[in-house]
């Protein structure tokens, strides 16, 4: 499977996928696949001051073929990251890169090269250094399973979560206590956001969805996803121990992308009125009811991901405009300032703002997402 590229939107819309898997695998945790308890409590949340403008268009890119293991080359000790730096991922033929620089544009540095064949996502447990989820392709097969195992993301030294096969595997995330793996696959019905114990066993169906992250505050047991409404998408939390979905943004726009403040009180999204170009960046309270506020205002430009950063005085973003320039830049948190750091056009759609603790490891923080592969909206 190779990414890279841009879209009719001027936009690859593949994500930082990982590394090259071998066959074989662990044994298995487990093979069912169960569904969360159905509660839905969607409560409308207050709208933004006129939300505009237009939004992600999305492309997704079928897996192909399968090669045999090897090690990923990375440039840090396993678990450790820079320290306040701004994470991405750009595309060098079949790599991907994932890079690190300093929101003052310095330090542009690369951390790790991965072979993007045959793995569609990646999770470092935030808990236990060397230990990942990862969804490997099987070409005798065309399915992808859910293995843990260390940073050689490698089929025959990893462990089989579940026997449960899936079309494609997209997005991964740990929980922040590190005891289960979020992710969102489609099984033949569409695409769902599954939970997996890092012990193996059940996999459990949990919603529908375009985009999710999951909250970094141990014990809070939240996922912000957005999930289609009618002819739109809204941002919404789901607990994933009660099975609880709560509406939180009513924008009636589509709102896609949603990212925690590394405190978890806040949300950043990213909204338009159409699939096209013109995106802005908005925030709002991660509780029902709270002010959606806007952030950005920039007609012709299209963002595909923001995060804040440590205290929430700043934000990273990735944006490209209709002549498909893509560029990263940092923002104050109110937007009346912009600091460009970076214009590639091999640039992938996701970054990562790290906390000065500098590792995606400590359950205290937000984890570094490896794994990001959005897809046709609608």
């Amino acid at each position: 499977m190779k990414f890279g590229g841009k879209t009719a939107v001027a936009l690859a819309w593949v994500g930082f996928l990982a590394l090259i898997i071998g066959c074989g695998g662990g044994g298995p945790g487990g093979g069912t696949t169960s569904s969360a308890t159905s509660a839905t409590s969607a409560t409308s949340a207050t709208s933004a001051t006129s939300a505009t403008s237009a939004t992600s268009a999305t492309s997704a890119t079928s897996a192909t073929s399968a090669t045999s293991a090897t090690t990923a080359t990375t440039g840090t000790t396993a678990g450790s990251l820079p320290p306040n730096e701004i994470l991405y991922t750009i595309t060098s033929g079949s790599n991907n890169i994932l890079k690190a620089i300093k929101d003052d544009g310095t330090n542009n540095s690369t951390l790790a090269t991965y072979d993007a064949t045959n793995i569609s996502a990646v999770a470092p447990n935030p808990t236990k250094p060397d230990q990942f989820a990862f969804a490997s392709f099987n070409s005798s097969t065309n399915k992808y399973k859910i293995y843990k195992g260390n940073s050689t993301l490698s089929t025959s030294t990893g462990t089989l979560l579940s026997a449960t096969t899936y079309d494609f595997v997209q997005d991964m995330e740990f929980t922040p206590d590190g005891n289960f793996v979020i992710f969102g696959a489609d099984a033949g019905t569409g695409f769902k956001m599954y939970r997996v114990a890092i012990t193996g066993g059940s996999v459990l169906a949990l919603d529908n969805f375009f985009e999710f992250s999951v909250s970094p505050i141990v014990g809070s047991h939240l996922i912000a996803y957005s999930k289609p409404v009618l002819s739109t998408s809204e941002i919404f939390t789901f607990d994933y121990t009660t099975g609880t979905s709560t509406q939180i943004t009513a924008q009636g726009n589509n709102v896609f992308s949603p990212t925690w403040s590394h405190d978890g009180n806040t949300l950043l999204f990213l909204m338009s009125q159409t699939i096209g170009i013109d995106s802005d960046i908005f925030k709002c309270p991660a509780t029902v009811g709270g002010a959606v506020t806007r952030v950005t205002n920039t007609p012709s430009v299209g963002k595909t991901f923001a995060f804040f950063n440590e205290d929430s005085t700043k934000i990273a973003d990735i944006q490209f405009n209709g002549a498909g320039t893509q560029t990263i830049q940092v923002i104050t948190n109110n937007g009346t300032t912009y600091t460009q750091l970076i214009a590639d056009d091999s640039l992938q759609p996701i970054l990562y703002w790290t906390d000065s603790n500098g590792r995606s490891f400590s359950a205290n923080m937000p984890h570094y997402r490896f794994g990001h592969h959005p897809r046709l909206r609608r």
